[in-house]
């Protein structure tokens, strides 16, 4: 886009704040694009793990709370290049008694539990498998990455059945006869404990539509009536502590393509960043509040932070401008 990447608006919201810092979240291209959900589960639940997909989105999508390893089932099929894509979001009703029936001897092997919500298939165990998996959204686009751990040979004996099983199975008849595309395997990734943070998140207040970003909130305790839509106002008497808001308007790729669109779309978060500042309560104490702006890619996070304190020398200290460095950050 050339000079008008870095438009008006967001050098405007820039101003004031300090010289961004950059830093890489994976030193692994095998986990590029889920640098934004590990910043967030970093951020909110203080862990340093990798990110459990599978309990996190079982909570979000309003699952009970089982004291078991729950593993994400995402279905996929390969292209023409051989790299991951995804088959199907979420089946319909008859869709989940095929996948169900197909998948309920190999779950009595393998003494796995087949749990479904919402269309959204999800494994449980009562032990922890010994596995390193690349997660599902990482894993899409790309060819098929390897497992590694103790029970790597299992776990190669599920996905190679698993993909025995579909081959010409009613799941797939049925899929074919509805025009959708055909499921070639299920990628298993995510696992992990569905058991309550202990340690009480620092995080009050997060604005969010995604699903998985509410488990996490529920997994730390953060009240529901706490956790509201992405663009809301804050809520009322928000208690005392830091407080998140997520833009996810630069995900839609138009945005980054169209020059109207991507102004627009900079306007609309500065207009949202100067309302939040104006309504925050308490903002009157300036020391308790200091504003940062988060841009994260695929691998890096990019922060900038902002000192509400008044200065006792406002001629000195001219403003500068970060926002290139901040979302053009160099390698």
């Amino acid at each position: 886009m050339g000079n008008a990447a870095i438009p008006g608006p967001l050098r405007d919201m820039c101003l004031g704040f300090s010289e961004p810092t950059c830093f890489p979240v994976f030193g692994t291209e095998a986990l590029q694009g889920i640098a934004t959900d590990q910043w967030i589960w970093m951020n909110i639940a203080k862990k340093e793990n990798l990110i459990p997909y599978a309990p996190l989105l079982w909570e979000g999508f309003g699952g009970q709370r089982i004291s078991k390893e729950f593993w994400q089932v995402s279905p996929y099929f390969l292209d023409a290049k051989g790299n991951i894509e995804e088959a199907a979001e979420a089946f319909d009703l008859d869709e989940e008694c095929y996948l169900r029936d197909l998948l309920a001897p190999l779950a009595r092997k393998y003494k796995l539990e087949v749990q479904v919500l919402d269309g959204r298939f999800f494994f449980a165990r009562k032990t922890a498998w010994k596995i390193e998996v690349c997660p599902w959204k990482a894993q899409l686009h790309q060819k098929p990455q390897p497992v590694f751990g103790e029970d790597k040979s299992e776990f190669e004996a599920v996905d190679s059945e698993i993909k025995n099983l579909l081959q010409g199975s009613e799941l797939n008849q049925y899929r074919k006869e509805n025009d959708r595309q055909e499921v070639q395997g299920l990628w298993i990734s995510g696992g992990g404990f569905d058991t309550a943070i202990k340690d009480v998140s620092f995080t009050r207040v997060v604005q969010t539509n995604s699903v998985l970003v509410k488990g996490i909130c529920k997994s730390c305790g953060i009240a529901n009536n706490f956790v509201t839509p992405e663009g809301a106002p804050w809520p009322a008497e928000c208690p005392e502590g830091d407080r998140l808001s997520i833009c996810t308007d630069f995900l839609d790729p138009a945005v980054k393509k169209d020059k109207r669109k991507w102004i627009d779309a900079w306007e609309k978060i500065r207009k949202h960043v100067e309302n939040h500042l104006t309504t925050a309560k308490g903002i009157e104490n300036l020391e308790l509040f200091n504003p940062v702006l988060v841009a994260t890619d695929g691998l890096r996070v990019s922060t900038i932070t902002k000192s509400l304190k008044k200065s006792f020398f406002p001629m000195f200290g001219k403003k500068q401008d970060f926002s290139r460095q901040w979302i053009c950050p160099k390698d």
